[in-house]
């Protein structure tokens, strides 16, 4: 049974952050919240998530920054970039780079669901194979055992 999708909200206004939280668990979808883009990198790292949420403006390492980073290095997680400032050629940038979509903020949360929505079933393929890594890593772990017969 596939586990619900694992959504990555980075953004550094706590009532953003809040408000996408609230509005994603009550849609059924896991949340994680990084205030800054350093803190998103380290989250990509430990834990499995289906979709990354961003603000495009944020201290230290941009949006733009990174959208390519996460391009580069997790090329199979979906990305949403919002920003409060409806600038044509970051809108370019960030979806040359490989976001799925550009969302001007305030935007309803309608909009934003919908956008989600679409995102995360385009993406579907992708998650699945995610998902079933997820699962043979948990279900055959082996530690550091090595073995050079065939039963094992």
């Amino acid at each position: 049974m596939p586990s619900r999708p694992h959504i990555l909200v980075v953004d550094d206004d706590p009532l953003i952050c809040d408000q996408l939280e609230r509005s994603f668990t009550h849609d059924g979808y896991n949340v994680t919240v990084a205030t800054d883009a350093e803190h998103a990198l380290q989250v990509l790292e430990d834990e499995y998530i289906d979709l990354v949420v961003t603000d495009i403006r944020l201290p230290g390492l941009s949006g733009v920054e990174l959208t390519k980073r996460i391009a580069e290095r997790w090329s199979d997680v979906p990305i949403i970039v919002m920003t409060g400032y409806a600038e044509i050629e970051n809108a370019v940038e960030v979806l040359k780079l490989g976001a799925s979509d550009y969302i001007v903020k305030p935007f309803s949360v309608a909009a934003i669901q919908e956008s989600t929505r679409l995102v995360l079933e385009k993406a579907g393929f992708y998650t699945e194979i995610r998902q079933l890594r997820r699962q043979l890593k948990a279900g055959y772990f082996f530690g550091r055992m090595q073995s050079r017969s065939p039963e094992m």
